[in-house]
């Protein structure tokens, strides 16, 4: 490799002295900075020195006020001022001196708790307001509306409030900031001294009159200021603060002629302390050694004034509490008769204190004494707090420079033009570019030209109050494409108070400002699409836990969705079947487990946070993935109780109105009935009197009570209503029956085309039988003269594209047809809605309830007519799929059988036909009239080794234990109970269910023999 040339040598040294003349301007730059930090510090000290200096020269008590207000106002940056002093007399606040636009207000006097200086009477603590003119509290007086910002500060000299001094500003644009209340914060203490001092002064004249003493004192003053003015200049122009605090204290030690002057600092967490500095009188043995790192909680009775800024004075150490005994024996064992203590304040924080003891007398403390130690007291307190900052400043360089260099964001700094004067490696690495190649370039070649006057904008408008923003923008890569990235700008002054240049921290934010635009777009169209449901809407995770709740499912859950987030869906989602209360299976947990839609059972019922019960419907879904793969899971339901309510009292109401027109036909049909029964009675009595057979007479009365058994079995399934509760039947008989039922004295005949090979059907035979009846009576109704109706029947297979918009698939049809007055087309579109009729009588509710009958059974209901003609209306019920109805057989033989029957019914009549009948059969027979006396015998039987082998138990006892309540104690005796639900409901829900509730077989009234021989074969082998 051949060598490079001289001229290549000099350019690379070249290079290397300007960047090391770069790092020494920068050094250069941050020690000019402490240097002029340390020339303001020293300038701030002397200006409170020459301020002190000036106030000690007044001796007349007004012109010292005045010169008090006027020093304040010159330190501040105001001309407005005012200085109140308190007067014990009145017991008031007396304004004696104003300047400016406050001069006017000289004797306003206030109380306490009035207006500004009012309020720092009452708290004894600085109070500054941005506009005072807004203040809610200021006082009433209109001299004072114009003022803006105001500052007052209480003037104390040890406990003793003196006054307040206060400055103003008129302007809005005006106010005083952190510096200014510092420095009127520390003024106010000096001045507070002068004042006592001079107010001290002119009493010391009042009372003395004698010329010696006045000499004296004013000599003692002047020995004070100079102590106090050598003390002060010495800090200010030295860094050996620890040095300077040895001379002050010896200088003020031989000025009070005290046996001893000590300063003690507290360890940062204010648990020990120690004597950091100490000044012996002659004849005094110092202590420094001994007092280190003493337990503040030795000093229980001391420490807590000190920490509180309170000023301890003791004049005589003997004389000190008990609860102070052991500060007392502490000091006794140095010697020390007496003592004065004042806080050192380091930054506002109490951080020491300084000290004088006396070893020869007891006695109170001058004033001069505390006077003395509370200024010296400031003085090595700010002088500590100058090392201190100035000590964290060289570390924070050290911190900062390290800090910045490996931080993995990008760091730059730039003056207001844009030019760069600093770099990290973060932002030489994301550009690609060198630090050399950075450094003088403005940063700006880096934004699009559109931004460029944006971004120029965000950081040139930083200020003083706004030192810092953060914005985004769009920037050039270093391949040409357009990102994003984040940057927080903070503007940094130099010396003389302008814009020096600006420093950023940033980071590319491009791929969350492409999440957040994709993830908003997400939110904006679930928000709209879940505002839009009425339904309630749950959605899990794979684990079941909710992640979102719309405002419906809030409502009817009654958890918050806060609340419910990251809960399992059973904690929050609480159903049940509405008549058993059995929890209901968890939807979302069978969707995870299936895979596929899962819908919520008949007779749901969602339990609500506050206990309120709603009747729910819908069903659960799962989400997947593009892969398949299930994320989670949405719930849909919506509340239908009142739905629910409304149909049954609809269906009740039409019943109603329908019994009307049954009502003759029914009577018609049991006189027949009971002409049948007492007929054929009278003449079996004949025919037993006379020795004859009379066994087909009682056959007669056999079939006219099981006409009337049929008659009464179609009332109560008329009267059904509900929730269907199917059975697998044929729908051609139930439609005969019904027809047939409802036309029972009506002058209308009926036509059926009903063909063999229908497919049977999973219905409610009741409320289909409820539908038919319906449709038949507006067929009658509209065809008042008589006429035909025709009724059919056919099976149909429905294609998926349907019009009726019900699945595919097979369904049966049932047509029925009227040739009456028909229905005009402008009603058609309403006659299924409540309460709409075109009858002058009726309660327009039969169509409505047929509708929702066959909509429950997942069918549909239609109609075609027109006026003049006629009408049709059509049912389509769904076929029931692989199940085949049973077919009623004949008649079994009676079967005897053996065992122990247990009967329980509250009617005499009725317990002694069943013993009858059992009796035929073979049983042993035990009657009970209520539920409770079942029990008793049940459980004797047991306790006697003779169980029973089955019971009987009527399902309602009229106020008694019904065999709903008795099957469940008889359970908890006997796990194995063999029960028979007995009742004439068929429609009860126990009935209908009876193993669900504990039953294994059923028989129901009136009691027929063959019957009661089937279920007990059936039941007992």
């Amino acid at each position: 490799m051949p060598e490079k040339s001289t001229h290549e040598e000099m350019e690379q040294q070249v290079n290397i002295r300007k960047e090391e003349n770069r790092s020494c301007r920068s050094v250069a730059e941050t020690i000019k900075g402490l240097e002029k930090r340390l020339e303001l510090e020293q300038a701030y000290r002397s200006a409170m020195h020459q301020t002190a200096i000036g106030l000690l020269q007044h001796t007349d008590l007004n012109d010292l006020l005045e010169a008090i207000v006027t020093r304040a106002c010159s330190l501040a940056g105001t001309e407005h001022g005012y200085l109140h002093l308190y007067d014990p007399g009145t017991d008031e606040l007396v304004l004696k001196i104003g300047l400016g636009r406050l001069k006017q207000a000289v004797d306003f006097r206030i109380e306490p708790g009035q207006g500004l200086a009012g309020k720092i009477w009452q708290s004894r603590q600085m109070l500054a307001l941005e506009d005072y003119s807004g203040w809610s509290e200021r006082d009433p007086d209109p001299r004072f509306d114009a003022l803006r910002a105001v500052v007052g500060v209480p003037l104390k000299s040890n406990a003793d409030f003196v006054g307040v001094i206060g400055l103003a500003h008129f302007e809005k644009e005006k106010s005083f900031g952190e510096s200014a209340l510092e420095i009127l914060r520390q003024f106010a203490e000096i001045a507070s001294l002068v004042l006592r001092r001079t107010m001290n002064y002119v009493d010391m004249q009042d009372e003395l009159g004698e010329r010696r003493k006045i000499e004296t004192a004013l000599k003692r003053r002047l020995d004070f200021e100079r102590i106090v003015s050598i003390i002060s200049s010495k800090f200010v122009a030295s860094v050996d603060v620890n040095s300077q605090i040895d001379t002050s204290l010896a200088s003020i030690g031989r000025f009070s002629e005290k046996s001893r002057v000590y300063l003690f600092m507290f360890d940062a967490d204010h648990q020990t302390m120690s004597n950091t500095n100490e000044w012996c009188a002659d004849g005094e043995s110092p202590q420094i050694d001994h007092l280190q790192n003493l337990s503040m909680a030795e000093f229980p009775w001391i420490m807590p004034q000190i920490l509180e800024g309170d000023i301890v004075e003791i004049e005589d150490v003997s004389g000190l509490p008990d609860v102070a005994i052991n500060e007392r024996n502490i000091l006794e064992m140095q010697n020390i008769k007496s003592l004065i203590l004042v806080p050192v304040r380091i930054g506002g924080k109490v951080d020491g204190f300084i000290g004088f003891d006396d070893t020869q007398k007891t006695g109170p403390w001058s004033a001069d004494d505390v006077a003395l130690l509370q200024v010296v007291s400031d003085i090595i307190g700010s002088a500590l707090q100058r090392e201190r900052t100035e000590a964290a400043l060289r570390d924070s360089e050290k911190r900062y420079r390290a800090l910045v260099e490996d931080m993995p964001a990008m760091i730059c700094r730039f003056v207001p033009d844009g030019t760069l004067t600093f770099v990290n490696n973060a932002y030489c690495d994301y550009f690609q570019k060198k630090s050399s190649d950075l450094i003088g370039q403005k940063f700006l070649q880096f934004i699009p030209q559109e931004d460029r006057k944006k971004v120029k904008r965000h950081y040139s408008s930083l200020n003083e109050k706004n030192p810092m923003r953060t914005y985004d923008h769009q920037v050039i890569g270093p391949d040409g494409k357009m990102v994003w990235q984040e940057w927080t700008d903070r503007v940094l002054f130099n010396q003389a108070g302008t814009v020096s240049e600006y420093q950023s921290i940033g980071q590319d934010i491009t791929e969350r400002k492409l999440a957040e635009a994709a993830l908003t777009e997400e939110k904006e169209r679930l928000a709209v699409t879940l505002r839009s449901i009425g339904d309630g809407v749950i959605t899990t995770n794979a684990e079941g836990k909710i992640t979102l709740l719309n405002n419906v499912a809030e409502k009817l859950s009654g958890w918050s969705q806060q609340a419910a987030i990251g809960k399992p869906l059973k904690e929050v989602f609480h159903i049940v079947d509405e008549f058993s209360r059995i929890p209901a299976k968890n939807p979302v947990q069978e969707v995870l487990d299936r895979g596929a839609v899962v819908r919520l059972s008949n007779h749901t019922m969602l339990i609500s946070r506050d206990g309120t019960e709603y009747i729910i419907a819908d069903s659960a879904a799962p989400i997947t993935s593009a892969e398949g793969k299930i994320l989670g899971v949405i719930l849909v339901f919506r509340d239908i109780t009142e739905k629910r309510k409304m149909e049954a009292e609809l269906q009740k109401i039409q019943k109603l109105e329908s019994l009307g027109v049954l009502a003759g036909g029914i009577a018609h049909d049991f006189n027949n009935i009971l002409t049948g029964i007492v007929g054929n009675i009278s003449l079996a009595k004949m025919d037993a009197e006379a020795g004859k057979n009379i066994v087909s007479q009682l056959t007669e009365i056999e079939n006219a009570s099981l006409r009337a058994k049929d008659l009464t079995q179609q009332l109560l399934t008329f009267s059904k209503g509900g929730e269907p509760v199917k059975d697998i039947l044929q729908i051609a008989k139930l439609t005969k029956e019904a027809v047939i039922f409802a036309l029972r004295g009506s002058n209308v005949r009926c036509r059926f085309e009903l063909p063999d090979g229908l497919w049977p059907l999973e219905i409610d035979g009741g409320q289909i039988g409820q539908v038919i009846n319906n449709l038949v009576l507006n067929a009658d109704q509209s065809m008042p003269g008589g006429g035909e109706l025709i009724v059919r029947a056919k099976n149909t297979v429905l294609s998926p594209q349907n019009n009726l918009s019900l699945p595919a698939g097979k369904y049966v049809k049932v047509s029925i047809q009227d040739r009456g007055i028909g229905i005009s087309r402008d009603h058609l579109d309403n006659i299924f809605d409540p309460y709409f009729s075109t009858k002058q009588k009726g309660s327009g509710l039969g169509l409505t309830i047929a509708y929702s009958i066959i909509d429950k059974h997942s069918g549909r209901l239609t109609v075609e007519s027109k006026l003049g003609a006629g009408s049709v209306f059509s049912l389509y019920l769904p076929a029931a799929r692989g199940k085949e109805c049973l077919e009623p057989s004949a008649e079994p033989p009676l079967q005897s059988g053996q065992g122990k029957i247990l009967v329980m019914d509250d009617e005499a009549i009725i317990r002694g036909v069943a013993a009858n009948m059992l009796n035929y059969l073979g049983y042993d027979v035990t009657l009970a009239s209520d539920g409770q006396e079942a029990v008793d015998i049940y459980r004797r039987a047991m306790e006697t080794g003779s169980p029973f082998d089955a019971v009987i138990l009527d399902l309602t006892v009229p106020g008694g234990m019904g065999g709903q309540d008795t099957i469940q104690t008889l359970k908890k005796l006997d796990s194995r109970v063999n029960a028979i639900v007995s009742s004439g409901y068929s429609n009860d829900p126990v009935i209908s269910n009876h193993e669900k509730f504990g039953f294994k077989g059923i028989v129901t009234k009136p009691y027929r023999i063959q019957e009661m021989s089937e279920a007990l074969n059936k039941l007992l082998g």
